[in-house]
């Protein structure tokens, strides 16, 4: 009877661990590629060749994330706004199973759409079933002399929230994606971004291209 009681607690302990891997991967890629100092840096054509001619490597997406204030009808909650480029769906390829509600798109004819986690859209009290879903997102400005025209000191734009998601509360309570390019324009970076973020095939080991990627870009990057 021990012994039996002790082989099912465990099975539940590894049935656990399983679940919140299989949760938090949604989020967290096989490897990520960031800055050794600062926040940003710039990609060339050099750079991306050397991750296209990386084998094992199935995707790669261009990320740019920062801290905005976000505002819903008079509601405002600061929030992770993560810009995503059109591969960003191949590295998560999971994310559709969470769906909560609309849908996972993030531009429609030109236009930029914003897919928001469970508990920003609870606290912001975003329903889509509503006629109007537009976000506001404020940003300070980078030039640091706007910082004496209180006017103009942050730069704002609008998107329209077009799909929620719920994955796990860290996340839920935290993202919202958007178009890598809406992210650059509110943020005034046209041609830098914070991360990338890979998918590797299933039977590469990680740190075997982790080691051979660190050798290819060097100390400039982690």
């Amino acid at each position: 009877v021990g012994a039996g009681a002790l082989i099912v607690v465990m099975s539940t302990f590894n049935g656990f661990e399983d679940l919140v891997k299989s949760l938090y991967k949604v989020f967290y890629t096989d490897i990520v590629i960031l800055p050794a100092e600062g926040k940003f840096f710039e990609t060339d054509g050099d750079f991306l060749q050397k991750l296209d001619s990386t084998q094992g490597i199935i995707s790669y997406s261009q990320v740019l994330e920062e801290n905005v204030l976000a505002e819903y009808q008079g509601r405002q909650s600061i929030v992770t706004m993560k810009g995503v480029d059109d591969n960003y769906y191949k590295v998560v390829d999971d994310l559709d199973n969470y769906l909560y509600n609309g849908s996972l798109d993030l531009k429609y004819e030109g236009a930029p759409l914003a897919v928001l986690g469970s508990g920003i859209a609870y606290r912001l009290g975003v329903n889509l079933m509503m006629p109007n879903t537009v976000l506001t997102f404020y940003m300070p400005r980078s030039d640091k002399s706007a910082l004496n025209d209180v006017a103009n000191a942050f730069k704002s734009d609008q998107i329209y929230a077009h799909g929620i998601f719920a994955v796990q509360q860290d996340f839920d309570d935290k993202y919202i994606l958007v178009p890598i390019d809406f992210a650059k324009n509110l943020m005034e970076m046209p041609s830098k971004i914070s991360s990338i973020e890979i998918k590797l095939e299933k039977n590469v080991a990680p740190e075997k291209i982790q080691t051979l990627l660190q050798k290819k870009l060097g100390s400039k990057f982690t």
